[in-house]
């Protein structure tokens, strides 16, 4: 008898932890989502707890009791938001750096992205937040440079290029229109700037050659 019980009972707390478990995960998934919405839309300064806890539908004090702070969120927040898709290798330096355009302004117009966008772009003064978003900033890079690698080692491009350079001369252009001026950038735009960058690169080390040679 007390077997059965025992039994019973153990069968009730793995049940109740597994319910608790997919309770907070909802919480969890609620609250990124009221966060990251509330960032694009107010950044990082006019944020509050109120707010979010009212879009995700909970009480603040659930908030607080696993986010002490606005900072903790906001960390929390960006660390478990998408990047921009990878790019997938095509054998073709233009048409790889033409699809990561794409992708960075598909993210860029996403609530994610503009809430990242919101962060790394403020003036926070928080040593916290800054490195988080300098974190997301190199990740992109990052991603994008194997774009470059690949070209250089299939002789697309110079041996030397400098791809931090090359990178922000093509992306940053493009995020400002999407971003900041709030311009149309469409895949005329997005392959004019490819196509003009990676020309200026190639003329670029070809002058290097010929001064050096």
């Amino acid at each position: 008898m007390g077997s059965k019980r025992s039994k019973r009972k153990a069968k009730t707390r793995r049940t109740e932890g597994v319910l608790e478990g997919e309770r907070s995960a909802r919480v969890v998934e609620a609250v990124v989502e009221a966060t990251t919405t509330e960032l694009a839309e107010r950044g990082y300064a006019a944020l509050r707890i109120e707010d979010v806890a009212a879009r995700a539908g909970v009480n603040k004090t659930t908030i607080y009791r696993r986010w002490p702070t606005k900072k903790d969120l906001v960390v929390m927040t960006i660390r478990m938001s998408p990047r921009p898709c990878p790019v997938v290798p095509s054998g073709s330096v233009e048409r790889e750096l033409h699809q990561a355009l794409r992708n960075v302004v598909a993210y860029a117009q996403s609530p994610a992205g503009r809430a990242a966008a919101r962060v790394m772009l403020g003036a926070h003064d928080d040593p916290e937040v800054d490195a988080v978003a300098a974190e997301v900033r190199g990740e992109i890079r990052a991603a994008h440079a194997k774009i470059f690698a690949r070209a250089m080692d299939s002789g697309e491009l110079p041996k030397g290029t400098p791809i931090d350079l090359v990178q922000q001369v093509i992306f940053m252009p493009v995020l400002m229109r999407a971003l900041v001026f709030h311009e149309s950038v469409d895949d005329a735009v997005l392959r004019g700037v490819v196509s003009l960058v990676l020309s200026g690169a190639k003329a670029s080390a070809k002058r290097a050659v010929t001064s050096g040679a």
